[in-house]
């Protein structure tokens, strides 16, 4: 806990907090405004439905998706 946490102690911890939970909700809110829904994709009379993810008005959708709608392969190494 040193290493994320220099200035605190245990005891500092109780003394300031008194319980797990008030520690918990000092800590900041992140908003989940992430919407999923489905949309249907057409490629050379190719047609599948593919999960979206919708934040901050913007869509998205994974490459794996794309790349499958475009019959190509898209494959993970650990250089890119």
């Amino acid at each position: 806990m040193q290493k994320f946490m220099p200035d605190s102690t245990v005891k500092n911890l109780i003394q300031n907090y008194q319980t797990p939970e008030k520690f918990f909700e000092s800590w900041y809110k992140v908003e989940n405004d992430l919407q999923y829904f489905d949309r249907e994709f057409k490629y050379n009379s190719f047609k599948k439905i593919y999960k979206i993810i919708s934040k901050n008005g913007e869509n998205y959708i994974k490459v794996k998706d794309i790349a499958k709608l475009l019959n190509k392969d898209v494959q993970f190494d650990m250089y890119t």
